[in-house]
């Protein structure tokens, strides 16, 4: 059996990789009996750091701050855009502590990313129509 170190790109369709299972026995001493809870503070201490790397990304700035579609002259804006996200709502949530786990983070940040995708896509979509 062989450990994955490389990439997906760096393999060849001809490897012959095998995954490793691991199995997990669920009446196991190690394993919680009760979902991880996380304190606020706890989700600050550690999120925080990531906020304040993506507020100091040079790509960052449009995702800032919330979109304003009224001022950029946006009217289409809402309705593709379901649920807008930006970097200070996100951090304005950690620290009012209304996320109770990172997922809930995670979450949010990946709504920021997919939020992106649809901006671009429809750019692109209205620029070739």
């Amino acid at each position: 059996m062989m450990i994955m170190t490389e990439s997906h790109s760096q393999l060849s369709k001809n490897d012959n990789i095998e995954p490793i299972i691991v199995h997990i026995d669920a009446s196991s001493k190690q394993l919680p009996k009760y979902p991880v809870q996380f304190t606020s503070e706890d989700l600050r201490k550690h999120l925080e750091p990531i906020i304040h790397k993506m507020i100091t990304s040079e790509d960052s700035y449009q995702f800032q701050q919330p979109v304003d579609p009224v001022a950029l002259i946006l009217p289409d804006y809402p309705i593709i855009i379901k649920h807008p996200m930006d970097i200070s709502t996100t951090h304005n949530k950690l620290l009012r502590g209304e996320y109770k786990n990172p997922l809930e983070f995670y979450d949010d940040v990946w709504l920021m990313h997919t939020c992106k995708i649809r901006i671009v896509v429809t750019t692109i979509h209205l620029f070739n129509s």
